[in-house]
């Protein structure tokens, strides 16, 4: 749908190209309050500075120049509304869409899961409040989600909007490089303006269509992204519904584990295998304390004898010893 209003854009800007090129350098001279086809002329001065700078400058006598955006304008006057209506309707819509169908599979998944739960003889009280807390962790995941897919949409849009104007700045790179290198001296100003228009030519004829395709597979790379977000979204909708049914499953096999006489039999014979070696680690737990606790109490004791027996008048200093 958006492609042949780009096209046509394409074309509508590579016709009226060469005559604005051409125009910069007309006699008829632009102002700072009157600008306009027929009045689209720069003086040598301005139009030096104005292709030094990459084709944008701003003036005193004929205010801002941004020769980039003249030449984007045909183009994009011609797509905007398709664009606008495109971009915002249709990726909306398709976003509102998409999420309809995943909300509905998800309760289709919920009636299967209840279902399949019954037969397993799950409570109906505990099953409802399960089925609630799921259903509410879902939604919000759904939610989060789509609303970051809603943002990236937004926020790629802004971006290829802005696209054209720097794809046409770098491409007429080589046509003001070409201006600026022109032979100095008398005539100068018309030497500029044939070198400029020598090379736009040669640009013209496929930074429109270039730019073209870049914007249909840019808009083709934002689709594929925003159906590769919403299939991500099935790991995300697992988790939050595990998160609260797993308990079911979980609590079953702690009762298998619990209820099977095997497993009681395995529990307590280890138990006991290993009630001697608790018992042998408990004793040397025990030794080992009253040895630092002896060996703590004569080293304070010999530290203060030390202390006293040195004839010092000053009172006894306690050496700490650690063994």
């Amino acid at each position: 749908t958006l492609h042949p209003s780009l096209v046509a854009g394409a074309n509508k800007g590579k016709l009226a190209a060469l005559s604005t090129v051409a125009s910069w350098a007309s006699k008829s001279k632009r102002s700072r309050h009157n600008t306009g086809p027929g009045r689209n002329g720069l003086h040598y001065s301005t139009y030096k500075a104005t292709i030094r700078r990459s084709g944008a400058c701003v003036s005193a006598s004929a205010g801002e120049i941004n020769m980039n955006q003249e030449l984007c304008n045909p183009m994009e006057k011609e797509f905007s509304a398709d664009w606008q209506r495109i971009m915002d309707s249709s990726i909306k819509a398709f976003l509102a869409a998409s999420e309809t169908q995943v909300i509905e599979l998800c309760a289709s998944l919920d009636k299967q899961l209840a279902a399949a739960l019954v037969e397993s003889r799950v409570g109906q009280n505990r099953l409802h409040s399960l089925r609630t807390a799921a259903g509410r962790s879902r939604a919000k995941a759904i939610k989060n989600a789509f609303q970051e897919m809603k943002t990236v949409a937004t926020n790629c849009q802004r971006d290829l909007n802005r696209s054209l104007l720097p794809k046409i700045r770098d491409r007429m790179g080589d046509s003001y490089d070409a201006a600026m290198g022109a032979p100095g001296g008398k005539g100068v100003f018309r030497r500029m303006d044939a070198a400029m228009q020598d090379r736009s030519g040669a640009a013209v004829d496929s930074m429109f269509n270039e730019a073209t395709k870049d914007l249909v597979d840019a808009v083709g790379k934002l689709i594929q992204n925003l159906a590769a977000m919403i299939a991500a979204l099935s790991a995300t909708i697992q988790k939050a519904m595990e998160g609260v049914f797993s308990m079911l499953w979980e609590d079953q096999a702690n009762d298998e584990v619990s209820n099977d006489p095997e497993q009681q039999k395995l529990v307590r014979n280890c138990r006991d295998a290993l009630l001697p070696s608790f018992a042998e680690i408990s004793q040397s737990s025990r030794i080992v304390l009253d040895m630092l606790e002896m060996t703590w109490s004569w080293t304070f004791l010999l530290s203060i004898v030390s202390s006293k027996s040195s004839g010092s008048s000053r009172p006894p200093r306690l050496r700490w010893v650690f063994l």
